[in-house]
């Protein structure tokens, strides 16, 4: 499970595809919302808030890789899974 912290407004390409089928987005803090972009979501690249302790996840079986960018101040965690 290769597992990647982006700092806030770091932007990273997480392989994905068969290999790896599902993308989860963490934000550990204890407070605050945090704020993150998916590409598989262009041309609107619509923006996610996620709260303290939560976890968003994701198939991403039909991508070759997924352009993760945290836009807010809060430290991420994103992690692929098979």
């Amino acid at each position: 499970m290769p597992v990647y912290k982006l700092a806030g407004g770091e932007r990273r390409t997480v392989p994905t595809g068969p290999a790896h089928d599902t993308l989860t987005v963490t934000n550990s803090a204890e407070a605050g919302q945090a704020h993150y972009r998916l590409s598989v979501d262009a041309p609107n690249a619509r923006p996610h808030a996620l709260g303290p302790g939560y976890t968003d996840s994701y198939d991403v079986t039909a991508f070759p890789s997924i352009d993760v960018h945290n836009t807010g101040t809060l430290a991420l965690t994103v992690a692929t899974t098979s």
